[in-house]
């Protein structure tokens, strides 16, 4: 086991052709370039979110203040950008402004955030030049993309709304009322999964944005969900310490995995599905052998049960 640094807030864990990459607040990550075949690069970064590109050769990190992206080949920084320390509108002072989310969009040549400000920001993901600033609402919490990189979803916290955007034009197309939390698309790009305001997840239609299923409501808000890589199985985790896997040909709970003793924050599906991550507030990173039903392996700060 390895025995990490003491984490204060969301805990991230990327798949990576077998590899995981753990990012986390907190979590303070030394160069170790180049990125070779079963070994983890890591990177002097705090990130709490973080994107690959399509072909694997760079990084992107968020922490609240800041976007980085790296070269994973050299370790290099390529460049950055930084939250604003305050904005003007409407006669109003915004201060206190951070970045919440990210992503890559499958063509790979731009990365996209969101400010608490309500705005999205997007670089181009080679060169960090600033190609767009649109203002969607007046908050943000949580980004997801279609596979085909043909539609945006945006949820906006405060608002409790979804919005959909038609990356092509770069035009808003379809806002979801009482809606909060994680948003995801199904990796055949067939379905939107979205939380409701009542923590109800439902599975939308992608293109007519209609329900198709709804599932059990968490006990509170869902603050993240993840399909497996083909697709079967959706993982979901909210403000409980639960996390839960779902079969989507049946609607059907077949997991309930309990681990953690603080609100999950992360979850992630391996390659090839068979492993589940999960990373909560209690500062551990668990593994879930999802074909025995068992916990296989935890990480956790220095001082945290379960850490070694």
């Amino acid at each position: 086991m390895h025995k990490c640094k003491k984490t204060v807030g969301n805990l991230l864990v990327i798949f990576l052709a077998g590899v995981g990459l753990l990012g986390a607040e907190g979590w303070t990550l030394g160069p170790c370039p180049p990125v070779e075949p079963g070994r983890v690069c890591s990177l002097p970064t705090q990130a709490v979110r973080a994107a690959f590109s399509p072909d694997g050769n760079l990084l992107a990190c968020l922490e609240p203040s800041r976007v980085q992206v790296w070269d994973l080949s050299t370790g290099g920084l390529l460049w950055e950008a930084v939250a604003p320390l305050a904005v003007e509108r409407d006669g109003l002072v915004l201060s206190g402004i951070q970045f919440t989310d990210l992503l890559i969009p499958p063509d790979g040549s731009t990365v996209v955030a969101v400010l608490t400000d309500g705005t999205l920001r997007e670089w181009d993901l080679k060169t960090g030049e600033e190609i767009t600033t649109v203002l969607v609402s007046e908050d943000h919490n949580r980004l997801a993309i279609s596979p085909d990189g043909a539609w945006l979803a945006v949820n906006a916290y405060l608002a409790g709304e979804t919005f959909i955007w038609d990356l092509a034009s770069r035009e808003p197309v379809m806002v979801l009322p009482r809606t909060r939390g994680a948003v995801a698309f199904s990796p055949d790009g067939q379905w939107l999964l979205v939380g409701k305001a009542d923590g109800t997840p439902e599975l939308l239609r992608v293109g007519s944005w209609e329900l198709v299923r709804p599932l059990p409501p968490l006990p509170g808000l869902l603050v993240v969900a993840s399909f497996s890589p083909v697709g079967r199985l959706l993982a979901l985790a909210g403000w409980d310490s639960l996390v839960r896997v779902y079969d989507l040909g049946t609607g059907e709970l077949i997991h309930s995995l309990a681990g953690h003793r603080e609100p999950v924050s992360a979850v992630a599906f391996s390659p090839d599905g068979s492993v589940l991550a999960s990373g909560g507030r209690d500062e551990l990173v668990l593994f879930w052998d999802l074909l025995h039903r068992r916990e296989n392996r935890s990480i956790g700060s220095v001082g945290s049960p379960g850490a070694g």
